[in-house]
């Protein structure tokens, strides 16, 4: 929105050459200085150094690693989980056997937790607008902590039905990294939020690099079960932090960022609201919804893909883990920031896109060296969905930040659950004896295709609306009074 459409004042002031900068606005304000200057309007941004909460930033961001250091451990410890069950159960099974057989089980315990994600997702994003987001964080990190403790029931008894009804139950926690995003939003000015959102991603990265190494020390020790202990104690302190933070939407209500809360509670009202409020909203959230679906394949299978065409060990799969956390934290961190100086973020999402399209080559043909596996995780390490997550925070007004952006992460949860299980199932069918010639490479090609077509589906996009995104944000503004 202008400074002219917010000031009627402005209308009648006759402009003249200033041999000074004349404030509109006082130097408090969280858009920084706004002047008039040789007949015309300059804004002036702040530098993110000088956001007005940055206490509260860092100490967001100093959350994220204990958020992601468990999610990682997690990760890399299930796949043992689910070899070990059907070692216990077919004693008999070959390797590739109990390999192929584990993917069948664990293409389950990735997909479930969708469900849950897109029947409540859009209702926690209404609860958290009306109530905050730090009460999100808190049921998040206390589910994670459920969650760990009924996959070491599944352990102890060698049953996979606790693990399964628990962690289909918990998957509500997969939308939650949006009520992140929202916290940022309310506090920050939309100058900052694509940067912010960037660095997002950069500060996962540290937690990807020291989930790894966390768990390669744990490997050291002959204490079993260990990993769901320190995952437990990590959430523990995840809940101490949080308590530190400032409730985010009390900070936007004191600024009157928000003038009013949303009290629609069904969330497939608001799903369906969510394409219907406005054409170029609904492209956006279906470029968030192949986005999520096409980037899923290497995080769920490179470590059975890893094992099984490198003979990598847990240890291998974590140092590779740990090294992309690294190149996540230079594209976060690094690249994207220098990027947004001299593109838009829409510009920087097709980029990211063809990036990671090109990695899919490269995984295509990794069967002939592991060193083409490691350079494609190199290529396509940008976190392109963050981008795509500061667009629709952009478009979205202030005091439905949580309801948008869960509602939009819990479509895309439709995507990631198809993607799940189609990843998985590809992958247990492509070195099973079902097919003369085991092709494991085979999901990188069907996903890869996809990424191709969001990559120039998302160029077609953004030359039919050629207008910027604080343009769309006006005609957005008004279709969203439906969903009050």
């Amino acid at each position: 929105m202008s400074i002219i459409d917010n000031n009627d004042n402005l209308k009648n002031i006759q402009y003249q050459k200033l041999d000074i900068k004349t404030p509109l606005v006082n130097n408090d304000s969280e858009i920084g200085e706004n002047c008039i200057t040789n007949d015309k309007i300059e804004i002036k941004k702040r530098p993110l150094k000088e956001h007005k909460y940055l206490n509260q930033i860092i100490l967001l961001f100093s959350l994220l690693p204990f958020i992601m250091i468990p999610s990682i451990l997690f990760q890399l410890y299930l796949p043992s989980v689910f070899t070990d069950y059907v070692t216990y159960k077919h004693p008999d099974y070959t390797p590739d056997e109990i390999q192929s057989k584990a993917a069948y089980y664990k293409s389950y315990s990735d997909s479930l937790p969708y469900i849950s994600a897109i029947l409540f997702g859009p209702l926690v994003g209404v609860l958290s607008d009306k109530y905050g987001r730090k009460p999100v964080f808190y049921g998040g990190g206390i589910l994670f902590i459920i969650d760990a403790i009924a996959t070491l029931i599944t352990v102890w008894t060698h049953n996979l039905t606790y693990h399964y009804i628990v962690h289909t139950i918990v998957g509500v926690n997969t939308v939650s990294n949006a009520a992140l995003s929202a916290y940022i939003s309310d506090i920050s000015d939309e100058d900052h939020i694509p940067i912010l959102y960037s660095l997002l991603g950069g500060i996962f990265g540290i937690g990807i690099i020291l989930g790894p190494l966390v768990f390669i020390l744990i490997n050291l020790s002959s204490f079993p079960n260990l990993t769901l202990y320190v995952i437990m104690g990590l959430l523990v302190i995840c809940l101490v932090i949080v308590s530190l933070l400032d409730e985010s939407v009390e900070i936007a209500k004191k600024n009157n960022k928000i003038k009013h809360t949303n009290t629609t509670t069904n969330p497939f009202k608001l799903v369906k609201n969510l394409f219907t409020s406005n054409a170029y909203f609904s492209f956006v959230v279906v470029i968030y919804l192949l986005v999520s679906f096409a980037t899923c394949d290497i995080t769920l299978i490179f470590y059975y893909y890893c094992s099984y065409v490198y003979d990598w060990t847990p240890k291998d799969n974590s140092i590779f883990f740990g090294g992309v956390g690294v190149l996540i934290i230079i594209w976060g961190a690094v690249i994207s920031p220098i990027l947004l100086k001299y593109f838009s973020e829409r510009k920087i999402i097709s980029i990211m896109l063809f990036c990671c399209f090109g990695a899919h080559v490269l995984f295509f043909f990794s069967g002939f060296s592991q060193y083409l596996f490691i350079f494609g995780a190199m290529l396509g390490s940008p976190q392109v969905s963050n981008l795509v997550q500061a667009i629709i925070s952009q478009l979205t007004p202030p005091e439905m930040q949580a309801t948008i952006l869960l509602g939009a992460q819990s479509i895309s949860s439709i995507a990631s659950l198809v993607g799940s299980l189609a990843v998985n199932d590809l992958f247990m069918y492509s070195i099973s004896d079902n097919i003369s010639h085991k092709f494991p490479q085979l999901p990188f090609l069907i996903f890869g295709i996809v990424l191709l077509i969001t990559a120039v589906g998302t160029i077609i996009v953004w030359n039919y609306f050629k207008s910027n995104n604080t343009i769309q944000k006006k005609s957005v503004d008004n279709s969203y009074d439906s969903i009050q």
